[in-house]
């Protein structure tokens, strides 16, 4: 069955990465996880493919924030949801600065899964949609 997409989703928490995984999957995503900053971008390194990463904000040992940087530098063509439990996150300048937005953020913890859903399927954009 051909996937709509790929995700990787980078939280330090697993049961986060789970419910995100099974969800997705179940509408034909194929799904990567990387419980640290340092594997997510060891993943975007090596895996040419990913379309979108779902990235949690706080890690002990760099911030969400420096690995969306430091992933646009490896990939610009990849897309960001930002995934984090502080309310009332704003996009720092950095960020918006490569065309990340206030609709990009989804709050922990999550009450409607299709938030991601629709999400992706914007950040995605017609063109990929229309391959499926």
């Amino acid at each position: 069955m051909k996937t709509k997409g790929t995700v990787l989703i980078v939280d330090d928490d697993e049961v986060i990465q789970l419910i995100i995984e099974e969800f997705l999957t179940d509408y034909q995503f194929n799904i990567l996880n990387a419980e640290s900053p340092e594997k997510g971008l060891e993943r975007i390194k090596n895996i040419k493919t990913i379309d979108i990463a779902i990235v949690d904000m706080n890690f002990p040992t760099m911030n969400g924030e420096e690995f969306i940087l430091r992933a646009n530098a490896i990939n610009s063509q990849l897309k960001y949801i930002i995934h984090t439990a502080e309310p009332g996150y704003h996009i720092p300048d950095a960020l918006k600065s490569i065309g990340i937005t206030e609709k990009m953020i989804i709050t922990k913890p999550i009450e409607d899964m299709m938030l991601f859903l629709h999400l992706i399927n914007n950040l995605l954009g017609p063109q990929k949609n229309n391959e499926l």
